[in-house]
């Protein structure tokens, strides 16, 4: 009798104990199960979120934007595409609440803003087109190498990484760079192809396209492309024969283009010394003057860019 009321006494003590403990941690199971739930739902809205975003930036305008951005800087980080629409922006609205606040007209200053804005952009598509020119002949050049690397390797990313360390132009190597940190990253279908549609968009030519087929095709079924990367050199030969067969300085352009940047400065002097009877601050104060003089300089400056570009030899047909 005294044993059957030791046992009972016992677990009834041991039932306590348990039942104290569970009331004990009961709250913090709790608060632990709410954390992760409230957790659980922050990273659903976030992806949801980030997808929502990564949907909205495969907009043709945005993904046009970001090719040019990485095509440019020295990698495909997007810090680089956040600080050109950060600079855009800021222009834009630096622009626009400077001229509101002189002169009080939002429409004139809402134009002003969305000129301004156009620079980076502007700036950056000159850019661009000046490393598609410098960077396809640098490929006519030197695509040689790659022919070498493959018949050693043959293999896409071996040949790539070896490209990279014997291709001479500097802007054609960055595009290699680029071309083996992304293929380095992600050996993915879809990386591979983001990173071989950069290259190609990068130079922008019909034997870069070529060149890039031929390496999707390799990559995909993984087949001699031996064949092709001859016909492409040879077609590379035949163009660099036509190109110095058809070779010219284009002086005259590069004079005509250059001109306007050098009288603008010189009639502005003129204008300033005809004019001394008005204040310089009045006659900015109307439009038409204004808008005279900031189209006359961004004509002058493209014009001079534009000299620059047309005086480059093109290594495409």
């Amino acid at each position: 009798m005294m044993q059957a009321i030791e046992v009972i006494a016992k677990a009834i003590g041991y039932l306590l104990m348990f039942f104290g403990i569970w009331k004990l941690t009961w709250p913090l199971l709790m608060n632990a199960r709410r954390f992760q739930i409230r957790k659980h739902r922050l990273r659903k809205n976030q992806r949801a979120e980030q997808e929502r975003l990564k949907k909205a930036f495969k907009h043709p305008f945005f993904v046009h934007i970001s090719k040019m951005v990485f095509a440019v800087a020295p990698n495909t980080n997007e810090k680089h595409l956040w600080n050109f629409y950060g600079l855009t922006i800021s222009m834009f609205l630096t622009v626009i609440l400077s001229i509101t606040l002189m002169t009080g007209r939002f429409d004139f200053a809402l134009l002003m803003g969305i000129l301004v804005g156009l620079i980076p952009y502007i700036i950056l598509h000159y850019r661009i087109t000046s490393y598609r020119l410098d960077g396809s002949l640098a490929f006519m050049k030197e695509f040689h190498l790659y022919i070498q690397a493959y018949q050693k390797n043959k293999d896409v990313y071996h040949s790539v990484f070896e490209m990279t360390e014997v291709v001479h132009d500097k802007r054609l190597r960055l595009g290699f760079q680029k071309l083996l940190s992304n293929m380095q990253k992600d050996r993915t279908e879809e990386s591979f192809l983001e990173a071989i549609q950069l290259f190609a968009f990068s130079l922008r030519s019909t034997y870069a396209s070529r060149f890039t087929n031929l390496l999707v095709k390799a990559y995909r079924n993984n087949s001699d492309i031996s064949e092709g990367l001859f016909d492409i050199h040879r077609d590379l030969r035949k163009r660099e024969r036509d190109m110095e067969a058809l070779k010219t300085k284009r002086m005259e352009t590069v004079i005509l283009g250059f001109m306007p940047i050098i009288f603008v400065p010189i009639f502005i002097v003129m204008a300033y010394r005809v004019t001394m009877m008005y204040q310089a601050s009045t006659l900015l104060e109307q439009t038409s003057s204004l808008v005279g003089l900031i189209a006359a300089t961004f004509l002058a400056i493209a014009s001079a860019m534009g000299s620059i570009i047309m005086s480059k030899p093109r290594a495409d047909l």
